[in-house]
Order: structure tokens, then C-alpha cells, then sequence
């Protein structure tokens, strides 16, 4: 059995964290020529603010083994959307705690993640990247329907991963 790749037209994404998400939204959307409001600016990452009334928490959610991850303000960050067509490059503002925070108390600012949509082949590429001895920063399995898994390949790659299911094949849970 041939192992799973990567398929290039699936970038989804790449997070780079700031300083300033407020500074950073007007000097990109200046500098791109477009209306700040197109970079939806907002909070993230308190899972219970975005859980539906009667809606469980996935126990699969975790951060480096800590399976409260998104249980609380603390986790939460600033985010604001570059739209680049079929993907975007997402700003963060690390809140206090979980991976972003983690990233920028070693690094500073910088590039977190690249993330792929690869359709199918999700969870066999994370299993195989796992195996190769990659542990995850995170995976979870979020309200709004979308797993969110990023393996820590920083010191081989340059950059994490983050692997993530087409969006056809989102379920209820995933």
C-alpha cells in the first residue's frame, strides 16, 4: 500500500503570529488593497463560547495531552483572515495559553503552521506522520464541524503541519 501524500492545489492555509492582530489587519489589508472588514477580525479558541446550546464536547480535543483545550478565556486568541483566493493566510494574537502562546514564547512572531486539506486521506497522513515520530500540538475536533490537527515537524520542515479532512468530508463529528 502506497502511503499517503500530500496533494500541493490542498493548501488551506498558513498562520503567522503577531504582536498586534489590530496593526497587523491595517498594515496587510493596506498594503493588499483591501477593506479590513474582508479579514474578519475576531476572537477564537474558547470552545465553549462557540458550542451550540446541548452540544458535547469531543473527547478526542487535546493540546500536547491537555484535553481541556478550549475549555476556558484562556485559551482564547485574536484572529483576522487574509483571503488569497482558494486559501488564506490566517494572523493570530497568542491568548494565554495552548499552542499559539507556546509558539510565540520561543519564537516571537512567525510562521505556526501550513495547513493542507487533503480529502480522504486525513487521518491515514496523520497516523503516518505520528508514526514517524512527529507528536501532535493539537488536534481537535471543533464545533464547527472541522478537525484541527498540527503536528510538531517545526525542526525537520521548518514549519508545523496541520493536516485537515476535505470539507466533504466533514461530519457532525468527523
Amino acid at each position: 500500500m502506497n502511503k499517503p501524500t500530500i496533494d500541493v492545489k490542498g493548501l488551506c492555509h498558513f498562520v503567522i503570529i503577531v504582536n498586534d492582530i489590530h496593526k497587523a489587519t491595517k498594515e496587510w489589508a493596506r498594503i493588499l488593497g483591501i477593506d479590513e472588514k474582508e479579514m474578519n477580525l475576531r476572537v477564537r479558541g474558547n470552545n465553549l463560547k462557540q458550542m451550540k446550546e446541548g452540544q458535547k464536547k469531543d473527547p478526542r480535543n487535546r493540546y500536547r495531552d491537555d484535553y481541556n483545550f478550549g475549555d476556558g478565556e484562556e485559551y482564547e486568541w485574536l484572529e483576522s483572515d487574509i483571503p488569497m483566493g482558494d486559501w488564506m493566510i490566517e494572523l493570530i494574537q497568542p491568548g494565554k495559553k495552548g499552542p499559539f502562546r507556546e509558539y510565540y514564547d520561543k519564537h516571537g512572531t512567525g510562521i505556526h503552521h501550513i495547513a493542507f486539506r487533503v480529502g480522504d486521506k486525513c487521518d491515514a497522513l496523520n497516523d503516518m506522520l505520528e508514526e514517524d515520530g512527529y507528536e501532535y500540538i493539537v488536534d481537535t475536533y471543533a464545533p464547527n464541524n472541522d478537525r484541527w490537527s498540527v503536528l510538531d515537524t517545526e525542526d525537520v520542515l521548518g514549519t508545523n503541519l496541520c493536516i485537515k479532512p476535505g470539507l466533504e468530508f466533514l461530519t457532525d463529528i468527523h
